[in-house]
């Protein structure tokens, strides 16, 4: 059965998993240490979808007054397209809405349509652009979509 488990929950084996999806999905792959360093600062939460005893997504966001930004969506790869994100994505929203946040942020990679689909979905919408925000693995660069939802 699965189970959230908030910022207060996680020990190093769960920021161990984290940073192993990390490397798995990401060229710009998070550390397990550059986690923990962010996870001290009060502004930064942490959001973890596990059965047993593995981490099957996460949601990495930080808020400031009425706004918040999603740093990081994840799901583990052999996870993918089973409701992970979406389940993690709802259970933020309901968070910020408690805290009365109104202005939810994140970016995404222009050529990544897939999560561009999924965040419309959740009605997120296109507001700028960062242009060559994104290094590729062949150093070639990548213009980042910043996305807003609205509460």
């Amino acid at each position: 059965m699965s189970k959230f488990l908030q910022k207060n929950d996680i020990d190093d084996n769960w920021l161990q998993q984290i940073a192993k999806i990390e490397q798995s999905l990401f060229v710009d792959a998070w550390s397990q240490t550059v986690i923990s360093d962010l996870l001290n600062h009060d502004n930064h939460q942490l959001l973890v979808l596990c059965v047993g005893d593995v981490v099957m997504g996460y949601c990495l966001y930080s808020q400031m007054f009425d706004t918040a930004e999603i740093l990081r969506l994840a799901t583990r790869l052999d996870c993918q397209r089973q409701g992970i994100a979406s389940q993690l994505l709802t259970q933020v929203f309901d968070k910020l809405n408690l805290v009365k946040v109104e202005n939810l942020l994140l970016e995404v990679r222009e050529d990544n349509l897939a999560a561009i689909g999924f965040y419309q979905q959740f009605g997120f919408r296109q507001i700028a652009t960062r242009k060559n925000y994104y290094q590729n693995a062949d150093n070639s660069r990548t213009d980042a979509l910043i996305l807003q939802r609205l509460f």
